[in-house]
């Protein structure tokens, strides 16, 4: 799935093939799909590893096989796109799960909304660490309903999101109106949030977007800056057009 080597550290996250279910496929036939459950490998020489179980939900889909992997001061922090169905339609009622080490157990939350059954958000999930407790994450948000005023695009939504002092991920933003098509790639560098990624299946391209996330909301600052009030005019990119 993921792959990450940092000071003088391996960390690998995989998924296993242990389940097989009868589902409906885009065409609304059923079909025989394969799901995984999911793992986290860790080595300092390449060669002894230790694992550990993730997930064994059985929720993790051959054809929506979407996750991140970070570290957080070392200690992984990982995202898995639970798929769903509801109402016998593809890939509708689909979550996020995301869990962190602590060292000695996994942190398991559910970061999207789950207010509503016909729910579609999380394919594509990036994943980056602005400093340990503070972290951005992007996905696609396309259900054919969001219930969300701010989230009407067209084709589409792709969600921007930060963890938030609660660790709640309350705050999101919408990068683009139109659905992500791959995986959001993310990266900070100098005060700066940058994303990039394959989207709008309306008209294909690859999209980059550049955030300025250093500047503090005024007045008065929070202690953790809300999302929204934090980030400053976006500067917006379109490559190969």
């Amino acid at each position: 799935a993921d792959f990450v080597y940092a000071d003088g550290s391996y960390h690998i996250t995989y998924g296993d093939r242990d389940y097989v279910k009868s589902v409906w496929n885009r065409a609304g036939v059923t079909e025989s799909g394969v799901f995984h459950n999911f793992y986290y490998v860790t080595s300092g020489n390449g060669v002894n590893w230790n694992e550990y179980l993730i997930d064994d939900s059985g929720t993790l889909y051959e054809h929506e096989f979407w996750t991140a992997l970070v570290l957080s001061d070392g200690r992984p922090l990982v995202g898995m796109y639970k798929y769903a169905q509801y109402g016998n339609v593809y890939n509708i009622g689909s979550t996020v799960l995301l869990a962190e080490w602590n060292g000695a157990s996994w942190k398991k939350s559910i970061i999207t909304d789950t207010t509503y059954p016909d729910t579609s958000e999380g394919m594509g999930l990036g994943l980056v660490v602005n400093r340990p407790g503070d972290y951005f994450a992007a996905w696609d948000f396309s259900p054919p309903d969001t219930h969300d005023d701010e989230f009407r695009g067209r084709y589409g939504n792709i969600a921007l999101a930060r963890s938030g002092s609660d660790n709640k991920w309350t705050s999101t933003w919408q990068i683009d109106p139109f659905s992500l098509e791959g995986k959001a790639v993310l990266q900070i560098h100098g005060g700066k949030l940058y994303f990039l990624a394959l989207g709008d299946y309306h008209d294909t391209k690859i999209y980059f977007r550049e955030y300025e996330i250093s500047q503090p909301p005024s007045p008065p600052p929070p202690p953790v800056p809300d999302f929204k009030n934090a980030i400053a005019p976006q500067v917006f990119l379109l490559l190969n057009n």
